[in-house]
């Protein structure tokens, strides 16, 4: 799974017959049962269900038709796909992990795709020759659908696109739990890489696009773009290795890693290793 998928990881602890009750979840969850049992009803993906809030914090589903039930004890795993019901209940004291993965949503896609879009769309329709008596009576003319399609395909077959599908799976649930540095402390920090171990944030997401000899760079919800030849590096900081710059004696271009390192930096995607 690419690390841009996980979403979090939760601990919870129930006593008898305790738990969040009925539910559903809109992303990939994977159920590992510590210590003791769980009773776990489950129905079908994608169920009628109707929701209700017995809290204002809590959004939960009335009792639904279960497609299996089952008891859980240490060490099995249960998966639960998106928008499937589902009500885990304790048998005595228990611990549950919840792995929850999560994927793009369409409609956060064109928000992101809107805002790195705006000055395209404050472009205006320009019906100057093309009107006729018809339209003097209501009728909208099929030019402007014609036009609106075309100025769409633009935005949706630029690189506008990847930048923001790239912001949008890789933007935090927690952003507040990372520290801000400025420009200065990032441009030392990165020479100290050089001599120092550093590695990705545990909490930061990061992942990229190819485009040509450019890869298209994203992390914790930011953009920024490097040379094609800084894939290793950036390979091997996803896979959460321990990493010395200078160990990436094969790049031709010390400024280019320089200026990536400075930028992740900056974004809190990586941090020295004490």
């Amino acid at each position: 799974m690419p690390r841009w998928r996980l979403d979090d990881v939760m601990v919870s602890f129930a006593t008898d017959q305790g738990g969040v009750g009925p539910h559903l979840d809109q992303y990939d969850v994977f159920l590992i049962q510590g210590d003791g049992k769980r009773r776990w009803r489950v129905g079908h993906k994608d169920q009628t269900v109707t929701k209700h809030r017995p809290h204002p914090d809590i959004s939960q589903i009335t009792a639904f038709t279960a497609d299996m039930d089952i008891e859980v004890e240490t060490g099995d795993l249960l998966y639960i796909p998106p928008n499937t019901p589902h009500w885990g209940e304790s048998i005595g004291d228990s611990i549950c992990y919840s792995v929850g993965f999560r994927a793009p949503n369409l409609d956060a896609i064109a928000q992101q795709l809107l805002e790195e879009s705006d000055q395209q769309l404050d472009q205006l329709w320009q019906d100057e020759s093309i009107l006729s008596e018809q339209n003097r009576l209501g009728e909208i003319s099929s030019e402007i659908n014609d036009w609106t399609a075309k100025e769409v395909q633009k935005l949706t077959q630029s690189n506008k696109l990847k930048v923001a599908i790239g912001k949008e799976v890789t933007e935090l649930k927690y952003p507040e739990l990372l520290e801000q540095l400025t420009n200065c402390e990032a441009k030392e920090l990165s020479e100290v890489a050089f001599f120092r171990d550093f590695q990705l944030n545990s909490i930061s997401r990061l992942a990229y696009f190819k485009n040509n000899q450019q890869l298209m760079v994203f992390a914790n919800g930011e953009y920024s773009s490097t040379h094609l030849e800084n894939l290793e590096l950036l390979e091997a900081i996803n896979q959460y290795q321990t990493i010395r710059a200078n160990d990436f004696s094969d790049i031709t271009s010390k400024n280019s890693v320089r200026e990536l390192l400075t930028w992740l930096f900056k974004v809190s995607a990586i941090e020295l290793v004490e």
